[in-house]
């Protein structure tokens, strides 16, 4: 990085393999303190992403193509 007209190197640090998370927790948190319902991932986000889990799992089992019809 370049500041001043001094170049040093700064290092950052890789971020945390669950840190997209944090934010999600951190909304979720504020909905239930707040009583609202989240908007950030919505239930039927949540069901969907389970339905598409679960049809993953169900064709790795079985080796057949399961198909999902949203």
């Amino acid at each position: 990085m370049t500041r001043g007209g001094q170049t040093e190197i700064v290092k950052l640090a890789a971020p945390h393999p669950l840190s997209h998370f944090a934010a999600e927790i951190e909304h979720f948190a504020e909905c239930v303190r707040e009583n609202r319902a989240p908007t950030m991932v919505t239930e039927v986000d949540s069901r969907e992403t389970m339905r598409a889990m679960e049809a993953l799992l169900k064709s790795a089992r079985s080796g057949a193509v399961v198909e999902l019809h949203w």
